[in-house]
């Protein structure tokens, strides 16, 4: 048995690192998680165990992981799963979007559990947004296994009992997984919030009892303020809080309604400290230029570079990098072929690095379609300073290391508009926003007002794009190169190179190209075009939309455009590849609300848009 000295050292450094509280009653436990370690470190006992883990973070990792119990099942505290099924079937017949956090989901079940209910009960995948976090990275990793286990097929095998006739459970599932379901590491007694959102339910079950009173009422707090007002916070049946946080309203079998504003603690966005670059380049220049720049951003570590594709999956699967800079010619293939294969790494970000002609456009197209976020041209000894630049706002644009802010759900008047109310829609795109664009054009009504389109990219695939995405869409779109009157069901996409405005001659508008100065460092820019919908005094008739990419480019004009009476529409941080450019406009006041893509169609199609009175 472990000696009691150094034993309260031990316990305080443990207590304020995860809020776990170690009582002299858990010598015992602590011995049989730790002493392994401690022998393979030679500690002759905690207090030289603690010195180490003191000063080493791996070995801190690997203590706190072994001292926290992981254990979960499907569907447990039945009672909880009961009640939220009534949550998720208002949420059906209201057509609102769901979204559940597990802020202690371990090996994953529980986190599983939900997504399963949501889909048991009618809920799109689309329509679903569970993030699911966890102390130890360790049990994520299990988590984000769990679908290969069997358990995992007997509850796809339930569900499909639960599904109407020609619904398929494995696929609609899969699609679940894919797209509704984020995992993070998470603390709860950090401060920082894993997650840009306002929650309508957080699970936080079986976690308090290893905190003291206080400790207990710090995290609800916490949670409390990721919660949307009239959202619930559910714990463990064996845990209550009501009594410290009168703004939580116990509704029996605790589970807890957020009445009010409340306490808001400072909140800030976790981000990665550590971002692991793995670069796919078979020129071994091009290579030491991406390692040189990589090696400038202090926050990056490139951890391997290969030559080939099949390198390349062997280093992504045992490397698990952040980030990949890949190039799309290889010697063994395309990297077109490694993005195929490593479609479900959804923690890995990939930016196409390459020096593709304009004949090799539709590569580049089909290596952004397939789950490729941005395009770099290799640069010439002129564009070195640019290049570097560029990829550097990329990296940050992914993994950001500074806040943003949490949207408001401050009640206002507002008006129920419908999309024939107006005469124009015009989207603002860049990183990661080419294929949200398709989405957009194919999914939207037929019939719906012009859509003018500014999508950064390269001049020399602007053409193709717009001719790929009327092969995709099946809706007419053209790049514009020359002015021409805008039609109802119809897209125009800007020239790259090109600026594109436009101009309303009586009851008729026109799409212009313009061959003026780059404006925020882009050509075509989304400035430029919201500003021409302000000049043309069309703001009432029209309706903007930010989509995901870095910077600010548009985000003053979109103001301008809302001030002026036009629906503005940004990107949700949950669904931007970069939450730069929706987010610069929320942080001016420039939108009216923020959504998924997804949540946009649904809106626009079914007269569910809502602006400010």
């Amino acid at each position: 048995m472990l000696p009691k000295k150094g034993f309260l050292e031990f316990s305080n450094w443990v207590e304020a690192r995860t809020g776990i509280f170690l009582s002299e009653e858990k010598i015992g436990l602590v011995e049989a998680r730790i002493r392994n370690r401690m022998d393979v470190l030679h500690s002759p006992n905690l207090a030289d165990y603690l010195r180490i883990v003191e000063s080493d973070p791996n070995e801190a990792k690997i203590c706190i992981e072994a001292l926290t119990t992981h254990k979960t099942e499907w569907f447990r505290e039945v009672v909880h799963f009961k009640w939220l099924q009534g949550e998720l079937l208002e949420k059906l017949r209201l057509g609102e979007p769901i979204h559940l956090w597990s802020a202690a989901c371990s090996t994953g079940p529980e986190a599983y559990s939900l997504l399963f209910l949501c889909l048991k009960v009618g809920l799109k995948p689309d329509f679903i947004r569970l993030l699911a976090t966890d102390l130890s990275s360790r049990v994520l990793q299990e988590a984000k296994r769990l679908p290969e286990e069997s358990d995992f097929a007997h509850q796809v095998k339930f569900l499909q009992k639960h599904l109407p006739p020609g619904v398929n459970a494995d696929s609609l599932v899969s699609k679940a997984v894919k797209e509704s379901i984020k995992f993070r590491p998470f603390n709860l007694i950090s401060d920082y919030l894993p997650a840009n959102l306002l929650f309508d339910v957080i699970f936080v079950r079986n976690v308090l009892i290893y905190f003291d009173a206080a400790k207990r009422v710090e995290v609800c707090r916490r949670l409390m303020a990721q919660l949307k007002p009239g959202g619930h916070l559910v714990l463990g049946l064996s845990e209550t809080i009501h009594q410290f946080i009168p703004q939580l309203v116990p509704l029996g079998n605790t589970i807890y309604r957020y009445e009010g504003e409340g306490e808001k603690p400072k909140v800030k966005i976790k981000h990665k400290e550590d971002i692991r670059v793995l670069i796919v380049e078979d020129s071994k220049a091009i290579v030491k230029l991406l390692h040189d720049i990589f090696q400038t951003m202090p926050r990056v570590k490139v951890v391997g570079a290969v030559s080939t594709v099949s390198e390349a999956k062997v280093a992504i699967s045992t490397l698990k990098p952040d980030f990949v800079s890949l190039d799309l010619n290889l010697a063994d293939g395309s990297g077109v072929d490694l993005l195929h294969s490593n479609a479900k790494l959804g923690a890995t970000r990939y930016a196409v690095v390459s020096d593709c002609t304009p004949s090799e456009g539709n590569l580049v197209l089909d290596a952004l379609a397939s789950g490729a976020e941005a395009y770099l041209q290799k640069p010439d000894l002129k564009g070195m300073a640019d290049f570097a630049r560029a990829l550097r706002e990329l990296v940050d644009g992914f993994f950001p290391s500074t806040p943003a802010l949490i949207n408001s759900y401050a009640k206002r008047k507002i008006k129920v508009v419908r999309l024939e109310d107006y005469d124009l829609l015009a989207i603002g795109s860049s990183t990661g926003g080419t294929e949200v664009v398709a989405d957009l054009l194919a999914q939207l009504p037929k019939d719906c007002p012009p859509i003018v389109v500014v999508q950064h990219m390269p001049a020399e695939f602007t053409a193709l794009y717009a001719s790929r995405l009327q092969s995709q869409t099946r809706r007419p779109t053209m790049e514009v190169h020359e002015a021409v009157e805008v039609e109802r069901g119809c897209a125009y996409i800007a020239a790259g190179g090109r600026h594109l405005k436009i101009e309303k001659r009586g009851l008729r508008y026109f799409a212009i190209p313009d061959d003026g100065p780059a404006v925020n460092r882009f050509r075509p820019s989304v400035s430029r075009l919201f500003a021409s919908l302000a000049e043309a005094m069309t703001a009432p008739r029209v309706i903007a939309i930010m989509l995901t990419g870095m910077g600010s480019d548009g985000a003053q004009e979109m103001l301008r455009l809302k001030e002026l009476g036009a629906l503005t529409l940004g990107q949700s941080e949950a669904s931007s590849a970069v939450y730069g450019m929706p987010r610069a406009a929320a942080e001016l006041g420039a939108l009216c609300a923020q959504m998924s893509p997804e949540e946009m169609v649904d809106a626009l199609a079914n007269g569910r848009v809502r602006k400010p009175a």
